[in-house]
């Protein structure tokens, strides 16, 4: 099998004899006719053959001359062709991604998303599994994961497809009286914390939202209520009155708006779920890589 230097010096040749002369085959190529002419000696010495007799005045093929270059005219032909569908599939990306992601962001986040890239996109079709559990990737038949995370401060840039703020939420009944501290609250009706990778998370964080004078930051120790591996079962439960439950906000929104679910203490904010978007493959597919595109691109937007 030729060598990458040994293909080029082939591609190199077959210029030349397409241009009529080193001069114009090096116009071609945005080299110097005396680094192509050397391409040419070192050409001839791997073959062992004279493939061009030349003259200063002009330049002939020799008759394996001639033979080599209809071979490798049909090699740089096929190289040409393989680059243009290699582009094309780019260009038009198809067939299936499997996606992977919480719950949550499934019925949350996504849908508008795919909507808007079904329409970009109408020959890629994607497969979602919603799973509040995470999938060791690179052991799995997914493409593209949305690993989420808690962070306290929003973020954006490199991998992040989106940064969703939460809320501390519970069922009016449970809400209070105004003057009761968050501590207070949380201590008298519960957490309904989540239960992720053998960890469950029981301290809140809060931040004085922007103009609320006299209140600082707290982090507050809760023991949980009830513990559940689904954020979609600890709103169903925090809507039911069964305590307090970190969610985010975009899924609640409704709920909040028909006043089925109330703020903790609206005084505060309670941090950011920051979602990344991870390929399984150091080379995804086109159709990969268009997915991850689209959400970063959406998420910058």
């Amino acid at each position: 099998m030729a060598s990458g230097q040994e293909l080029r010096l082939l591609s190199y040749f077959v210029q030349i004899v397409r241009a009529g002369s080193i001069r114009g085959a090096a116009a071609r190529l945005s080299l110097s006719p005396a680094v192509v002419s050397e391409a040419l000696s070192d050409l001839e010495d791997w073959l062992g053959v004279s493939l061009i007799t030349r003259t200063t005045r002009s330049m002939a093929l020799t008759a394996v001359g001639t033979q080599v270059f209809e071979a490798a005219a049909r090699a740089d032909a096929a190289a040409d062709s393989a680059l243009e569908i290699a582009a094309g599939a780019a260009a038009q990306p198809d067939g299936l991604v499997r996606l992977t992601l919480s719950a949550e962001l499934a019925i949350a986040w996504l849908p508008p998303l795919l909507h808007r890239f079904q329409a970009a996109h109408p020959a890629v079709r994607v497969e979602v599994a919603a799973a509040d559990t995470v999938v060791a990737l690179s052991a799995s038949q997914y493409d593209l994961a949305i690993r989420a995370a808690f962070s306290a401060a929003p973020a954006a840039g490199g991998d992040v497809c989106t940064c969703l703020p939460l809320q501390l939420v519970c069922a009016p009944e449970r809400a209070g009286g105004a003057a009761e501290s968050l501590a207070r609250r949380l201590d008298r009706m519960g957490l309904i914390a989540l239960a992720s990778e053998g960890r469950v998370r029981t301290q809140i964080d809060a931040t004085p939202r922007p103009g609320q004078r006299g209140l600082t930051a707290q982090s507050v120790a809760v023991t949980p209520q009830f513990t559940v591996d689904s954020q979609l079962v600890a709103h169903r439960l925090a809507r039911e009155g069964f305590g307090a439950a970190l969610l985010i906000e975009l899924g609640i929104a409704e709920d909040l708006a028909a006043g089925q679910l109330v703020p903790v203490d609206p005084r505060y904010d309670y941090g950011y779920v920051v979602a990344r978007a991870v390929t399984r493959d150091p080379y995804p597919t086109a159709a990969t890589r268009a997915l991850r595109d689209f959400l970063l691109e959406s998420a910058a937007a």
